[in-house]
């Protein structure tokens, strides 16, 4: 194999050490995201059901799938949601009620520490019929 093209502008041994501490550095940064989660959140509690249809969205005849994005925190409550895809007020509604109910186990790294993680979850919202 070829060698990798270095920093023309460096002197070569330089170029070469600091070829490799870049190296160093991205295998650190992708070891530490890959490790960071060693053991998953688990939910513990939380639905959204027929019953949560906004009905301002009933009567506009919304309906769609939201895809929420959320963040669970070191005490297992969801701390931030992002949601998208079906309407702004079903989206908005998925993730106020999946803060306000969800509640989850939370994930934790290697040396046991609770730490935070992000989920995603689809939320199909079907007209009542």
């Amino acid at each position: 194999s070829s060698p990798l093209p270095l920093d023309p502008s460096l002197p070569e041994p330089l170029a070469r050490r600091e070829f490799l501490r870049m190296l160093v550095a991205a295998g650190a940064a992708v070891s530490a995201t890959a490790a960071a989660v060693a053991e998953r959140a688990v939910q513990r509690g939380g639905s959204i059901s027929d019953e949560d249809y906004p009905s301002s969205s009933i009567r506009n005849e919304e309906q769609g799938t939201s895809v929420a994005t959320f963040t669970i925190g070191t005490e297992g409550r969801v701390v931030a949601c992002n949601a998208s895809g079906a309407s702004p007020t079903l989206d908005a509604e998925t993730c106020k009620l999946i803060m306000r109910r969800f509640r989850f186990k939370p994930a934790k790294d290697a040396s046991g520490q609770p730490i935070e993680e992000t989920k995603s979850q689809r939320v199909t919202w079907r007209l009542p019929k």
